[in-house]
C-alpha cells in the first residue's frame, strides 16, 4: 500500500514520514530529496535544464536511500543537498520544470512499485499516486515553519535572519501553489493535520490512529 504525505516546506513532512514509516514498518520515499539531487547535478554540471546532456544525466541518475542517508550515483550527498544554495535551485529552477517533474514522477512510481511505502512531497496524493487509499496533508503557519528551518540551519552552523527565512518560505509557498505543472494542493480525500502547535509525537499519534481506522 502507498501512503502519501504532502504539504508545504517546513510542515514537518520529512521527519514525520520517517517516524511514521518506522512505526508501521513501511519503507519511505523522500521525493523532496530526489528533486534536490537534480538541483545538485544542475549546480555541479552548470548545464541548462533544457540541455540534452543534462536531461540525459537525469535519465541515468541512480538515487538510493539507505539508513537515513542519500546516495546519488554512489556518492553520499546527504549534507550537500541540504544547503541554502540547493534550496534556491530546487524551488526556482528544478521543481517547476516540466521535464524534471515528468521524469521524477516516473521514477517515483517505479521506486514504489509493489511496496508498502510512505511517500512524501508536494504532489504525491494529487498527481503521482492519486489512487492512494490513505493521504495526509501536513501544514503549519509560516512563522512556525521559519523557526523550524532556522533551527535546522543553526545545527549546521548556518546563520540566517528569521524574518528573511519566513519571507522565503512564503515565496516558496506561492511558487509551489502557482506553478503550471502539478502545483501544491490538498489532495482529494486527504487527512489535513496542522502541525503548528503539535509535537512530533502528537502528529505521529494522530496519523497512526487514522492508519488503524483505514486498516
Amino acid at each position: 500500500m502507498i501512503i502519501t504525505i504532502d504539504g508545504p516546506a517546513g510542515a514537518g513532512k520529512s521527519t514525520i514520514s520517517q517516524e511514521f514509516a518506522k512505526a508501521i514498518n513501511y519503507d519511505v520515499l523522500d521525493t523532496g530529496a530526489m528533486y534536490r539531487c537534480v538541483a545538485y547535478i544542475k549546480k555541479e554540471s552548470a548545464l541548462s535544464l533544457n540541455d540534452a546532456l543534462f536531461q540525459q544525466k537525469i535519465l541515468d541518475m541512480n538515487i538510493v536511500f539507505q539508513n537515513h542517508e542519500i546516495f546519488l550515483n554512489g556518492k553520499n550527498v546527504t549534507k550537500e543537498i541540504r544547503t541554502p544554495a540547493i534550496d534556491i535551485i530546487t524551488s526556482v529552477e528544478v521543481s517547476p520544470h516540466y521535464f524534471v517533474r515528468s521524469e521524477m514522477c516516473n521514477l517515483q512510481r517505479k521506486m514504489a512499485q509493489d511496496k508498502n511505502m510512505v511517500v512524501e512531497g508536494r504532489d504525491m496524493g494529487s498527481n503521482v499516486f492519486p489512487d492512494s487509499p490513505l493521504k495526509f496533508y501536513l501544514t503549519a503557519n509560516s512563522q512556525v515553519r521559519a523557526e523550524r528551518r532556522y533551527n535546522q540551519l543553526l545545527e549546521k552552523n548556518i546563520h540566517k535572519d528569521l524574518k528573511e527565512l519566513e519571507k522565503e518560505i512564503e515565496k516558496r509557498d506561492y511558487e509551489d501553489m502557482n506553478r503550471v505543472h502539478n502545483p501544491l494542493c490538498i489532495p482529494e480525500g486527504a487527512h489535513i493535520i496542522d502541525t503548528s502547535d503539535l509535537s512530533l509525537q502528537e502528529v505521529l499519534q494522530k496519523m497512526l490512529e487514522i492508519f488503524q481506522q483505514i486498516l
